[in-house]
């Protein structure tokens, strides 16, 4: 995973943490910690959630959002 500046940082509202359990993805796993300010390869797939800003996707086994515009992480679940 990309270097860990810290950026944005966001605390989700409850119906999209509630979204993201009840839509979860086969993961990905990538080397290194999940944390926010990391950036996602290109490769990694992600997931839209309706009327709202960010995406998401699980790594290594954790959800996570994503600015879809930089691929860097926002929020990590946990």
């Amino acid at each position: 995973m990309g270097g860990g500046a810290a950026g944005t940082v966001i605390n989700p509202p409850e119906q999209v943490r509630t979204y993201i359990s009840e839509h979860r993805v086969k993961p990905v796993y990538l080397q290194g910690k999940v944390v926010t300010g990391a950036t996602l390869p290109d490769t990694v797939a992600l997931q839209k959630i309706p009327n709202y800003r960010y995406r998401y996707v699980y790594v290594n086994n954790r959800p996570v959002l994503v600015e879809p515009s930089t691929r860097r992480i926002v929020y990590v679940e946990g």
